[in-house]
């Protein structure tokens, strides 16, 4: 019962919070993400394969997104999903089964950061996509995980990709070191 009054509670705050700044609820089909994927997509030329890294994944919709934009393109796609939460890395696996099985979709089970080593990700108790490197005093954390953390460019070095077309980072305070991990 707490905890559904917690998440009732947040909810009503970030609402407020919202309306206070005027600002629309952060959709993907109304924020400019989507039609930026169809934008990139398009601007590769045929034949070329799209290498695509979503970065703090969470439940996969910026990825589902992409997959249902990329599928069935001249040359097709590969998706590099990074996801360290066990609970949003399994359904990950579960959602792009059919991609993952046809090596289109990679999820990966560690965190992207400035260096390679391994890290304390923090889940909170009420909403999992908040988790963060970065805690602050004044969230509950339900989890203290222990995960790797590999820099873009060792991941890229150690599968081999040349170039990268398209790179989303939702990291909950460590988008800037994700960013230093690439040249």
């Amino acid at each position: 019962m707490a905890l559904l009054a917690r998440r009732w509670i947040w909810r009503a705050g970030r609402k407020l919070y919202m309306l206070a700044r005027k600002e629309e609820p952060n959709e993907m089909s109304t924020n400019g993400e989507v039609r930026l994927q169809r934008l990139v997509i398009q601007s590769i030329p045929p034949g070329s394969k799209i290498i695509a890294f979503d970065v703090g994944t969470w439940h996969g919709d910026w990825s589902k997104a992409f997959v249902d934009g990329a599928e069935g393109r001249p040359g097709g796609f590969q998706l590099h999903a990074f996801e360290p939460v066990p609970d949003s890395y399994k359904k990950l696996q579960e959602t792009f089964a059919e991609e993952v099985g046809s090596g289109e979709v990679r999820i990966n089970g560690c965190a992207l950061s400035n260096e390679s080593t391994k890290v304390l990700f923090y889940v909170p108790t009420f909403m999992s996509g908040t988790s963060t490197l970065h805690p602050e005093s004044t969230v509950n954390y339900e989890q203290m995980l222990e995960v790797e953390a590999t820099t873009i460019d060792r991941y890229c070095i150690e599968n081999s990709i040349d170039h990268i077309d398209l790179i989303k980072i939702d990291t909950e305070g460590n988008d800037l070191r994700v960013m230093q991990g690439a040249t």
